[in-house]
Protein backbone atom coordinates (compact mmCIF):
# COMPACT_ATOMS: atom_id res chain seq x y z
CA UNK A 1 0.00 0.00 0.00
CA UNK A 2 1.40 3.22 -1.24
CA UNK A 3 0.63 6.74 0.78
CA UNK A 4 1.09 10.22 -0.41
CA UNK A 5 3.82 11.83 1.38
CA UNK A 6 3.23 15.74 2.66
CA UNK A 7 6.00 16.23 5.43
CA UNK A 8 9.37 14.87 5.70
CA UNK A 9 11.03 14.58 9.45
CA UNK A 10 14.07 13.83 10.29
CA UNK A 11 14.74 12.93 13.91
CA UNK A 12 18.39 12.85 15.09
CA UNK A 13 19.11 10.86 18.55
CA UNK A 14 21.87 10.16 20.48
CA UNK A 15 23.07 10.53 23.77
CA UNK A 16 24.05 13.41 25.51
CA UNK A 17 27.82 14.59 23.70
CA UNK A 18 26.48 12.94 20.51
CA UNK A 19 26.53 16.40 18.33
CA UNK A 20 22.75 16.23 18.07
CA UNK A 21 22.22 20.05 17.97
CA UNK A 22 26.06 20.73 16.66
CA UNK A 23 24.61 18.25 13.30
CA UNK A 24 21.31 19.46 13.23
CA UNK A 25 21.65 22.81 13.02
CA UNK A 26 24.88 22.40 10.55
CA UNK A 27 21.70 19.86 8.32
CA UNK A 28 19.56 22.70 8.40
CA UNK A 29 21.28 25.30 7.37
CA UNK A 30 22.64 23.28 4.55
CA UNK A 31 19.39 21.88 3.64
CA UNK A 32 17.33 24.56 4.11
CA UNK A 33 14.91 23.04 6.91
CA UNK A 34 13.99 24.15 10.42
CA UNK A 35 14.83 22.84 13.75
CA UNK A 36 12.38 21.55 16.30
CA UNK A 37 14.66 21.24 19.54
CA UNK A 38 13.73 19.17 21.83
CA UNK A 39 15.13 21.35 24.47
CA UNK A 40 14.06 24.29 23.46
CA UNK A 41 10.13 23.43 23.75
CA UNK A 42 10.76 21.27 26.73
CA UNK A 43 12.69 23.65 29.34
CA UNK A 44 10.38 26.66 28.37
CA UNK A 45 7.60 24.08 29.36
CA UNK A 46 8.73 22.85 32.56
CA UNK A 47 9.25 26.53 33.15
CA UNK A 48 6.01 27.51 32.59
CA UNK A 49 5.14 24.83 35.77
CA UNK A 50 7.41 26.07 38.01
CA UNK A 51 10.50 24.40 37.40
CA UNK A 52 13.62 25.64 36.68
CA UNK A 53 14.56 23.02 33.38
CA UNK A 54 13.42 19.57 31.99
CA UNK A 55 15.68 18.14 34.79
CA UNK A 56 14.23 19.54 37.49
CA UNK A 57 10.99 18.67 36.65
CA UNK A 58 11.75 15.15 35.75
CA UNK A 59 13.26 14.75 39.47
CA UNK A 60 10.02 16.28 41.01
CA UNK A 61 7.21 14.30 39.18
CA UNK A 62 6.38 10.69 38.62
CA UNK A 63 7.85 9.24 35.97
CA UNK A 64 4.52 8.50 34.43
CA UNK A 65 3.43 12.36 34.53
CA UNK A 66 6.67 13.40 33.27
CA UNK A 67 6.36 11.78 30.06
CA UNK A 68 2.59 12.48 29.51
CA UNK A 69 3.37 16.01 29.97
CA UNK A 70 6.61 16.16 27.72
CA UNK A 71 4.64 13.66 25.19
CA UNK A 72 1.71 16.76 25.26
CA UNK A 73 4.12 19.32 24.81
CA UNK A 74 6.16 17.93 21.79
CA UNK A 75 3.19 16.52 19.83
CA UNK A 76 1.17 19.90 19.99
CA UNK A 77 4.68 21.78 18.82
CA UNK A 78 5.21 19.34 15.70
CA UNK A 79 1.52 20.13 15.15
CA UNK A 80 2.41 23.35 14.72
CA UNK A 81 5.70 22.60 12.77
CA UNK A 82 3.60 20.81 10.00
CA UNK A 83 1.30 23.53 9.64
CA UNK A 84 3.70 25.71 8.81
CA UNK A 85 6.59 23.44 7.21
CA UNK A 86 6.39 20.71 5.06
CA UNK A 87 9.78 18.96 6.09
CA UNK A 88 11.75 20.01 9.20
CA UNK A 89 14.40 18.58 11.73
CA UNK A 90 13.89 16.96 15.28
CA UNK A 91 16.26 17.36 16.98
CA UNK A 92 17.38 15.64 20.34
CA UNK A 93 14.83 12.79 21.92
CA UNK A 94 11.12 12.71 21.48
CA UNK A 95 9.68 9.88 23.61
CA UNK A 96 9.53 5.93 22.12
CA UNK A 97 5.57 6.92 21.99
CA UNK A 98 5.95 10.28 19.95
CA UNK A 99 8.40 8.88 17.38
CA UNK A 100 5.60 5.40 16.90
CA UNK A 101 2.83 8.57 16.27
CA UNK A 102 5.04 9.96 13.82
CA UNK A 103 5.67 6.46 12.04
CA UNK A 104 2.23 5.77 11.85
CA UNK A 105 0.79 9.19 9.98
CA UNK A 106 -0.32 8.45 6.70
CA UNK A 107 1.30 11.38 5.47
CA UNK A 108 4.54 12.01 7.13
CA UNK A 109 7.42 10.25 6.17
CA UNK A 110 9.81 9.46 9.17
CA UNK A 111 13.69 8.78 9.23
CA UNK A 112 15.13 8.19 12.39
CA UNK A 113 19.21 8.59 13.05
CA UNK A 114 21.00 7.68 15.67
CA UNK A 115 24.71 9.36 16.38
CA UNK A 116 26.70 6.83 17.85
CA UNK A 117 30.06 7.64 19.95
CA UNK A 118 32.02 6.13 23.01
CA UNK A 119 31.38 7.36 26.22
CA UNK A 120 34.57 8.82 27.00
CA UNK A 121 33.96 10.85 23.70
CA UNK A 122 30.22 12.36 24.73
CA UNK A 123 32.45 12.94 28.66
CA UNK A 124 34.97 14.98 26.80
CA UNK A 125 32.34 16.98 24.67
CA UNK A 126 30.27 17.68 27.39
CA UNK A 127 33.39 18.62 29.56
CA UNK A 128 33.98 21.30 27.01
CA UNK A 129 30.99 23.49 26.77
CA UNK A 130 29.76 23.33 29.99
CA UNK A 131 33.60 23.93 31.68
CA UNK A 132 32.73 21.01 33.98
CA UNK A 133 35.25 18.47 35.79
CA UNK A 134 35.52 14.81 35.04
CA UNK A 135 33.65 13.94 38.17
CA UNK A 136 30.71 16.75 37.21
CA UNK A 137 30.18 15.85 33.41
CA UNK A 138 29.98 12.24 33.97
CA UNK A 139 27.15 12.86 36.45
CA UNK A 140 25.23 15.36 33.87
CA UNK A 141 25.22 12.44 31.70
CA UNK A 142 24.10 9.81 34.07
CA UNK A 143 21.13 12.13 34.69
CA UNK A 144 20.32 13.22 31.35
CA UNK A 145 20.53 9.61 30.10
CA UNK A 146 18.44 8.62 32.85
CA UNK A 147 15.80 10.43 31.39
CA UNK A 148 16.81 9.60 27.86
CA UNK A 149 15.87 5.91 28.99
CA UNK A 150 12.91 6.81 30.55
CA UNK A 151 11.66 8.05 27.49
CA UNK A 152 12.46 5.26 25.82
CA UNK A 153 16.00 5.90 23.58
CA UNK A 154 16.91 2.37 23.60
CA UNK A 155 13.84 1.29 21.97
CA UNK A 156 13.97 4.41 19.24
CA UNK A 157 17.30 3.55 18.43
CA UNK A 158 16.56 0.20 17.91
CA UNK A 159 14.19 1.21 15.47
CA UNK A 160 16.80 3.95 13.92
CA UNK A 161 16.65 3.97 9.89
CA UNK A 162 20.23 4.59 10.30
CA UNK A 163 23.24 4.69 12.82
CA UNK A 164 26.21 7.81 11.83
CA UNK A 165 29.27 7.51 13.78
CA UNK A 166 29.82 10.98 15.48
CA UNK A 167 33.32 10.23 16.41
CA UNK A 168 34.45 11.29 12.83
CA UNK A 169 34.66 15.05 11.69
CA UNK A 170 31.71 17.38 11.85
CA UNK A 171 31.59 18.23 8.19
CA UNK A 172 32.03 14.48 6.85
CA UNK A 173 29.24 13.47 8.79
CA UNK A 174 27.39 16.40 7.34
CA UNK A 175 27.83 15.02 3.80
CA UNK A 176 25.71 11.45 5.12
CA UNK A 177 23.52 13.69 6.91
CA UNK A 178 22.92 15.82 3.38
CA UNK A 179 22.78 12.31 1.50
CA UNK A 180 19.98 11.12 3.80
CA UNK A 181 17.80 14.35 3.53
CA UNK A 182 18.43 13.99 -0.43
CA UNK A 183 17.29 10.33 -0.25
CA UNK A 184 14.37 10.73 1.53
CA UNK A 185 13.11 14.62 0.33
CA UNK A 186 11.71 13.22 -2.71
CA UNK A 187 8.68 11.13 -1.03
CA UNK A 188 7.08 14.74 -0.47
CA UNK A 189 3.47 15.32 -1.72
CA UNK A 190 2.98 13.73 -5.57
CA UNK A 191 4.87 11.29 -4.45
CA UNK A 192 4.33 7.65 -3.28
CA UNK A 193 5.97 5.30 -0.91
Amino acid sequence: MSKIVKHCVWIIVGYTGAGKTTLANMLAEKANLKVLSFRDVANPFCEEKGYKNTRDFFKSVPESQFIIEINGCIMCEIGRMFESSSDFIIEGLPSFSVVEKLKSQNAVSTTIIYLEAPPEIRKDRIQQRAVLTSEDAVSEEALKNQFKISLGLGNVIAVADYVIDATRNPNTILKDLLSIVDSQSIKREGFTL
